[in-house]
């Protein structure tokens, strides 16, 4: 499930076009104009997600992603996130979820590199710019953080 980027701008729109168009998506869902738990909910027959990757690093797409996850789900925190997340435990106590974070996946690698390799996901529209290894920080983290509504994966050359 890809719950975009919590509606901010033009991004949005792109995102959701680039989830389908990389066929990583089975349903990609606007949170600007659907409730994105409910209609989790709906798609899973009321079970909620297995897994959730939270990939935005944007308050409300984190809420919804715990809400939508099934009991003894878990949510995978991947984000730079501009300002720290908060964690309204409450409702998730009797849900049993983990929550993980982490900015590489252990052992996923070589399936990750079959998918793309045999076609089943296409990478190309997530690749929003190319830069050299000397611009990580002022090119690459720096735009991860301040230009969400633009960028989505960098590119490094070495």
């Amino acid at each position: 499930m890809d719950v975009g980027d919590g509606g901010r701008g033009e991004f949005h729109g792109k995102g959701k076009e680039k989830a389908k168009d990389s066929g990583a998506a089975d349903h990609v869902l606007d949170p600007a104009q659907d409730d994105a738990v409910a209609r989790t909910m709906e798609i899973t027959g009321g079970r909620g997600t297995d897994v959730g990757f939270e990939c935005s690093g944007v308050q409300p797409v984190f809420d919804a992603l715990l809400h939508a996850l099934r009991t003894g789900g878990m949510l995978q925190v991947n984000p730079l996130f501009s300002k720290q997340p908060t964690l309204d435990t409450g409702p998730l106590l009797f849900k049993e979820v983990r929550i993980q974070g982490g900015m590489g996946h252990a052992h996923d690698h070589p399936t990750a590199i079959r998918l793309v390799r045999e076609g089943e996901i296409d990478l190309t529209p997530f690749i929003t710019r190319r830069i050299s290894v000397e611009d990580i920080v002022p090119e690459g983290l720096r735009r991860l953080t301040e230009y969400k509504d633009e960028e989505v994966k960098i590119l490094v050359h070495l």
